[in-house]
């Protein structure tokens, strides 16, 4: 099983957590850099193969609605890539499924109530990895756990804002 969840407190309602994954375009926010145009090629080749990262390269038209879809808000079904959404129970969960050549898997977010706070966890979940998933795993885990942090942090930081 492949099961890592990360987690950070924040001083604020679960609605209002909830509320700003729901609003907010983009649920995983990392570093700017990474969402110009050879990154998101490596992202594409890192999740779902070479010819997909080759594909995004040389295709602007591509890259440019992969830009746009990332900042339409999510519906039940919404695909980025190998990404989908695949729902939200309210003020509990933000839930998406990865069906890629490298992995096949569950993350999201889940939020739970502590006192007077919130715990925001970024979870990535797959009961019956395949060898593939598994091998996959031991080279993005330590990547997953810098990025998934860095996400965490983002979000904490901006529902503590507003």
């Amino acid at each position: 099983m492949i099961n890592d969840i990360r987690s950070i407190s924040i001083k604020a309602t679960i609605s209002r957590v909830f509320k700003y994954l729901e609003t907010t375009p983009n649920k995983f926010p990392i570093f700017q850099i990474l969402e110009t145009a050879p990154f998101v090629c490596i992202r594409y080749a890192a999740l779902d193969g070479i010819r997909a990262g080759i594909k995004v390269a040389f295709n602007r038209k591509l890259r440019n609605e992969i830009r746009i879809n990332e900042k339409k808000p999510l519906t039940v079904g919404s695909k980025l890539g190998p990404i989908e959404f695949i729902g939200a129970k309210e003020n509990m969960s933000y839930d998406f499924k990865i069906d890629a050549k490298f992995i096949k898997c569950f993350t999201g977010f889940n939020i739970l109530e502590k006192e007077e706070e919130s715990i925001l966890k970024f979870y990535v979940q797959c009961e019956h990895p395949r060898k593939r998933d598994r091998l996959f795993w031991i080279f993005a885990k330590p990547f997953h756990i810098l990025l998934a942090q860095k996400v965490l942090r983002i979000h904490k930081r901006q529902i503590e804002v507003d």
